[in-house]
């Protein structure tokens, strides 16, 4: 008779010896599959039926009135909030005279808070700052962006000696100008850089306006003006205009380069 083997049973990892050891790949599967297996507490039918033949435990009632119902069922009314006899003293009004204009823009800053308005501290206009001048503006922009105190031109007064530069002088240093003030004689060739030039047009009827104006063959514009410029003005523009598109050609010089790229 053959003789018959069994297989030693399983037993998990987990409930082995405390000297086997077991990675961390391992027990993180070990732990989910043996909770597959877990049973909840079983109750006893006696114990629920204890529980719903309670009489002290709060019970809903399912044929309790509504939000909004009576006792019978029916739907009550919303009430109404009763509308006050407002002042006694109100005259309305018969004629506009003497009313507030809604919406204009003295109502808006009438209403607004004083603490919202913005006060400009910069000054109106670019000061001419020259070599004989410039120790008077140096001296005034030290005092109001350090109190009297010595000049330190870190990181942290930087805004303070932008702000000062810009309400002494109204000169307003970019932020590149103003991270390379080191010093006071930074500072000063800061100010004493060349301003931009004014064109020819801002300075040449300075003065004389009214009386260069005032010439017949005289015209005084802010801008160049082209030959369509003068076209306009003369009204023929737009006969000159469908003139070239009945004949294909361009219009402007930049339609022109266009066609050449497309051919």
């Amino acid at each position: 008779m053959a003789a018959i083997r069994l297989a030693p049973r399983w037993s998990s990892p987990v409930a082995s010896s405390p000297s086997t050891f077991i990675c961390r790949n391992c027990r993180s599967r070990l732990v989910p599959s043996a909770r597959q297996f877990q049973t909840s507490q079983p109750q006893l039918a006696s114990a629920q039926e204890r529980g719903l033949l309670d009489e002290s435990a709060p019970r809903s009632n399912p044929f309790a009135p509504g939000l909004g119902e009576s006792e019978d069922g029916q739907r009550t009314p919303r009430g109404r909030r009763r509308r006050s006899g407002g002042d006694p003293g109100y005259t309305p009004a018969k004629t506009m005279d003497g009313l507030d204009w809604v919406g204009t823009k003295k109502w808006a800053e009438k209403i607004r808070d004083p603490k919202d308005r913005f006060e400009g501290w910069s000054r109106a206009g670019p000061a001419q700052v020259r070599p004989d001048n410039v120790q008077y503006f140096l001296e005034k922009i030290t005092s109001d962006a350090f109190g009297g105190t010595e000049p330190a031109f870190d990181e942290a007064s930087r805004l303070k000696v932008q702000q000062s530069v810009a309400k002494v002088t109204g000169i307003r240093l970019s932020d590149v100008q103003v991270q390379q003030i080191k010093s006071i004689k930074d500072l000063k060739r800061a100010l004493m850089t060349k301003q931009r030039e004014q064109k020819f047009s801002e300075t040449f009827a300075r003065g004389r306006d009214a009386e260069l104006r005032g010439l017949p063959n005289v015209t005084i514009s802010d801008s160049r003006v082209t030959m369509m410029d003068k076209e306009n003005q003369r009204g023929r523009w737009k006969v000159i205009e469908q003139a070239l598109r009945a004949r294909g050609l361009p219009v402007l010089k930049k339609d022109a380069t266009r066609q050449k790229l497309l051919l």
